[in-house]
């Protein structure tokens, strides 16, 4: 997995095409999890995952929300979200405040 991060840490598409040749060559090597995802994931779409090397205006990670949260949210928020208990007691928890404020009376 440590050099299919890699391909997020280059340069230039020469090195990403460098790199992958490099994971094809030694597919042996690798357990299938990683050829499953080298095949499925990051072969057919090499040229898409590397874009933001050819043209500027592309950022490196194309998910505004998920950075935004990432550099706005607190940790102990971020944390709560990690886990499906976390992500469900806070949706309770919003649901209620929501029936409270607009609850008929």
């Amino acid at each position: 997995m440590e050099e299919l991060y890699q391909i997020y840490e280059v340069e230039n598409r020469f090195e990403v095409l460098d790199i992958l040749d490099n994971i094809f060559s030694r597919r042996e090597e690798f357990p299938d999890v990683i050829n499953e995802i080298v095949d499925k994931k990051i072969r057919p779409y090499s040229r898409y995952l590397t874009m933001f090397l050819e043209d500027s205006f592309i950022e490196r990670t194309s998910n505004w929300i998920e950075r935004i949260f990432g550099d706005l949210a607190p940790k102990s928020l971020k944390n709560k979200f990690k886990t499906l208990r976390g992500f469900l007691s806070r949706l309770n928890l919003n649901l209620e405040r929501w029936d409270s404020r607009n609850a008929f009376l």
